[in-house]
């Protein structure tokens, strides 16, 4: 049986390899953002998670929309409970869209709130 990892090699994983071989790059932790030198790894860590958690809430409020018009049937549907099953949902597909990479709202909040800390903010 062939190694499906091998064949596909999983890019943050090939990252995490090379940024452990002797003489690699310094690792990128999120889309070309890198890390300040003079910043902790917790401090630059909390920011983008932040910043993730902050993609997650928008993209949750523009998928709700999505799913006002939309009625629900069957003998299980409709009701208050269905109400916030639903308002539960749109929040994990807000999170599940941030954290697999979102549309770069958490990247812009990272490059903004380290230029802000920077004293270069205007």
């Amino acid at each position: 049986m062939k190694d499906i990892a091998a064949a596909h090699p999983i890019p943050r994983a090939e990252a995490a390899l090379s940024a452990a071989r002797p003489g690699a790059a310094k690792p990128v932790h999120a889309r070309g953002i890198e890390k300040p030198p003079h910043m902790s790894e917790a401090d630059f860590t909390a920011i983008r998670d932040t910043a993730r958690e902050f993609e997650s809430m928008m993209l949750s409020e523009m998928l709700r929309p999505m799913f006002d018009g939309l009625e629900a049937g069957g003998p299980f549907g409709g009701g208050q409970a269905e109400e916030t099953w639903r308002g539960m949902m749109i929040q994990q597909y807000g999170a599940e869209i941030a954290r697999s990479g979102g549309i770069g709202i958490a990247d812009q909040v990272v490059r903004q709130l380290l230029h802000l800390q920077e004293g270069t903010g205007e």
